[in-house]
C-alpha cells in the first residue's frame, strides 16, 4: 500500500510505501477503508492523506517500530521519542487513524505539559477519552485553542 502524504501548509508531498498488515494492526481507519478494495491488490493502492508531512513521518517509524506481533520492523535506536513539539500532531492523527495506544500516550504527554504550562489541575490522567472537561476553565480555553487550532489531519 503506498500512503501519498499531502502536506498543504509546505506544499509538500511524500509516498511512503506500507505492509498492509503493518497498517491495518496500528490504524483502525484503514481496516474498513480497505475492505473497498480487492485483498490480493495491496501493492496497488495508493491512498491520498492530507496530514503534516513530519507528523505521519514520525507516526510511521512507531508503528516500525512497534510491527505486527511484537516483531518491529526497525531497531529500538530508531524508534521515535514523542516529544511537546510534536505531541499535538501525534494527538490529532493518532485519534482520527484509530491508534488508541498512540493517542493515550499523546494524551498523557500533552496534558502533563497543559499542566505545568497553563496550570490546569488534571486529576485523572488515566481517563482521556476526551478533553471536554477543559470547559471548566474558561479563562484557559483560549491558551488551550491557541495550542491546538494549528495542527490538524485530514482525511
Amino acid at each position: 500500500v503506498h500512503l501519498r502524504i499531502i502536506d498543504k501548509d509546505r506544499n509538500q508531498e511524500h509516498i511512503f510505501a506500507c505492509p498492509l498488515s503493518l497498517i491495518l494492526t496500528h490504524m483502525t481507519f484503514f481496516v474498513e477503508y480497505m475492505k473497498r478494495f480487492d485483498a490480493g491488490t495491496d501493492s496497488d493502492i495508493e491512498i491520498p492523506i492530507h496530514c503534516d508531512l513530519d507528523v505521519f513521518a514520525w507516526i510511521y517509524r512507531w508503528i516500525q517500530a512497534v510491527g505486527v506481533n511484537g516483531d518491529a520492523v526497525c531497531s529500538a535506536a530508531e524508534s521515535p521519542v514523542l516529544t511537546v513539539n510534536r505531541v499535538v500532531g501525534v494527538l490529532v492523527a493518532s485519534q482520527f487513524l484509530g491508534m488508541p495506544k498512540l493517542h493515550q500516550q499523546a494524551a498523557q504527554l500533552y496534558l502533563l505539559q497543559l499542566q505545568q504550562h497553563v496550570g490546569v489541575q488534571i486529576l485523572a490522567l488515566s481517563s482521556l477519552q476526551n478533553l471536554e472537561y477543559l470547559e471548566a476553565f474558561p479563562q484557559k480555553r483560549t491558551t488551550v485553542h491557541e495550542h491546538t487550532r494549528n495542527h490538524h489531519c485530514d482525511f
